[in-house]
């Protein structure tokens, strides 16, 4: 997460990049799908978010629609693009999806974060399965949406439900899943963060981890082994000890190259204020595949970046067909931005982390570097987005579930006033989001601040492309180019980019504006053409309005997610998958919403031809 100056500059006297501990993990069981989703009458709701560390450090409040705009001086003024509409695939987990997973034994939770993969042959149905995750559930579905198969996750790792509706007892918190198909082995892998707590109570713990699941086979419903990597660096368990630690390691960020499977976490202390910095995990990745003992290797703690500290070092995947870098015995990339203060950047940071093959031996000795690469596109921290101005607390409609207020809160919830207008929604902050190496390239996306030309400041996806390269021993990079995707007077946020060994690509995105419900979309992008025209995936018909939008609840406005996703399959198609609020008719799906008492939204995959 973004951190205040004074934070920053006490944690630069701690990063270091020294002293890479090496480790073993050992599988510490099975665990897959389980029985399915069951659709029943809802149990007295809980609701949960992560510890209160894990948030943005830039704070707002939904009182006043103003703050979804900042001075526009000096921030990218792109052109906004066309627009026309185009159809979605299919709605994969809704929130109700999500809490009705394990009996309901499940809490509402925001943001809504997604993890995407798409692998395998005649797997599902004679074709490529689709996995998708969002928060505390993951399911598997065809290429057509079908759904096969789901669970929480809990179940799907082995653990006590997150909450028991009938014993009253709480489970490990778990957040920030991803999913990813190993097109090299073949294999499925999904991560989460998962942090201990007090059965009882449901307190925080001084234990983190980050859960690593991968698949025996290319079926991904033949059973997966589970390992559990130890994040809390106290000191204890073969970790090293960092100041504020116990710790938890904040959204998993997950790669691979052809010797490591790679795991990129923020660090935060579990309770106190802190952060510590990027921390880069290597993992054998034929270990894993194998299901036996595996090297770990701490390769990357703190790190001072420039005039900060590092934080979101994204490792780069490969989509099939592409090559991994065999360079220096094995080659890893990473990007993370470089925009500390909340103000504005032109700075990309590459990540290189050399000599991976050693993973494998009795004594790896993998060594990471960087280089700042400058005069790129200009990025900097996102203003919150508006709504059209319905007021909540007024909308009612024939839904599955009641929804919130429904002419009931009269300006207030649990004895706090707010104003009546929908919710702002939160668009994060400009860390880096996921990247891709492909045509020799590291591809990404961030949300930025943007003025178009025919509206105010708004948000939008700055994305672009950096070439690493190598003078000896040494990290070099360029910037290949890149560029925005923005509409007029609309807000563009969570982008994700993927992109064919070839350099097509396509980025997926939310989108909420004045006059636009939150939706969906996707341009089209490369290094000749730029971006194409934006197409519409999906126009929600209600305003966000979980319970994150409501000030007693949280003072950002309604958190929307921390990223989105987006992959490429075998055939060369792209998918990407991002949140709306599915209140509509979705082909061969049905008119309806999707909401229970606290949340509302859904999850739209959509298969784009680059």
């Amino acid at each position: 997460m973004k951190m205040s100056a004074l934070l920053m500059v006490a944690a630069l006297a701690f990063a270091s990049t020294a002293s890479a501990q090496v480790k073993k993990i050992t599988p510490k069981g099975t665990g897959g799908f389980g029985s399915g989703m069951t659709l029943q009458e809802p149990e007295p709701e809980g609701r949960r978010e992560g510890p209160e560390q894990n948030i943005s450090f830039q704070k707002f409040v939904s009182g006043s629609v103003s703050l979804s705009r900042v001075p526009s001086s000096h921030v990218p003024t792109p052109d906004g693009l066309p627009v026309s509409t185009a159809s979605p695939a299919f709605l994969a987990l809704t929130h109700l999806d999500q809490l009705f997973t394990d009996n309901a034994n499940q809490f509402s939770t925001e943001p809504p974060d997604q993890g995407l993969a798409i692998g395998g042959t005649s797997q599902c149905l004679g074709g490529p399965c689709i996995l998708a995750a969002v928060n505390s559930a993951v399911a598997a579905y065809t290429t057509a949406g079908q759904p096969l198969a789901s669970a929480s996750m809990n179940q799907f790792f082995g653990l006590p439900s997150a909450f028991n509706r009938t014993t009253g007892e709480f489970g490990p918190f778990l957040a920030d899943p991803r999913v990813y198909f190993d097109s090299a082995t073949n294999r499925w892998f999904v991560s989460i963060l998962e942090i201990d707590v007090d059965a009882k109570t449901g307190a925080f713990l001084k234990n983190s981890s980050v859960l690593v699941a991968v698949s025996f086979a290319t079926n991904p419903f033949a059973g997966f082994s589970l390992f559990k990597l130890d994040v809390t660096n106290d000191g204890t368990n073969d970790t090293p000890a960092h100041p504020g630690c116990p710790c938890f390691g904040d959204q998993p960020l997950i790669g691979a190259d052809a010797n490591a499977f790679w795991i990129s976490t923020n660090e935060f202390p579990i309770s106190g204020p802190g952060f510590n910095g990027a921390q880069v995990y290597a993992l054998d990745k034929a270990a894993l595949v194998g299901g036996g003992t595996v090297n770990v290797q701490h390769v990357l703690q703190g790190g001072p970046l420039a005039e900060g500290i590092a934080y979101t070092v994204q490792p780069a995947t490969i989509p099939p067909g592409g090559s991994y870098d065999a360079r220096n015995s094995g080659t890893q990339y990473f990007l993370s931005a470089l925009e500390f203060f909340g103000g504005l950047d032109n700075r990309i940071a590459i990540w290189a982390a050399t000599n991976t093959a050693s993973i494998t031996t009795a004594m790896p000795d993998i060594k990471i570097q960087n280089e700042i690469v400058g005069n790129t596109v200009v990025y900097g921290q996102p203003p919150v987005a508006q709504q059209p101005n319905i007021p909540v607390g007024q909308i009612c409609s024939p839904t599955l579930f009641m929804l919130v207020g429904c002419g009931l809160l009269n300006g207030t919830l649990l004895g706090v006033p707010f104003n009546i207008h929908a919710p702002l929604v939160d668009t994060n902050d400009d860390r880096m989001q996921q990247v891709t190496f492909a045509n020799g390239k590291l591809w990404s996306t961030v949300t930025t601040v943007a003025k178009t030309q025919n509206g105010p400041t708004r948000t939008a996806a700055a994305w672009f492309a950096l070439t690493p390269d190598w003078g000896g021993a040494d990290l070099k990079g360029t910037y290949a180019g890149g560029g925005y995707v923005a509409v007029n007077n609309q807000s563009v946020m969570y982008p994700s980019i993927a992109v064919t060994h070839d350099g097509k690509g396509a980025i997926g995105f939310s989108i909420v504006g004045p006059g636009l419900f939150p939706g969906t979309g996707y341009a089209k992008v490369s290094l000749a053409t730029g971006a194409t025209d934006v197409k519409l995936t999906s126009q929600g018909v209600f305003p966000d309005d979980g319970f994150t939008g409501y000030p007693v609840f949280d003072d950002r406005g309604g958190r929307w997610g921390d990223y989105s996703a987006a992959v490429v399959d075998a055939a060369g198609n792209i998918w990407v998958a991002n949140e709306t609020i599915p209140c509509q008719n979705l082909p061969g799906q049905g008119n309806g919403c999707f909401r229970s008492l606290f949340a509302n939204w859904g999850t739209l995959v959509t298969k784009i031809h680059p």
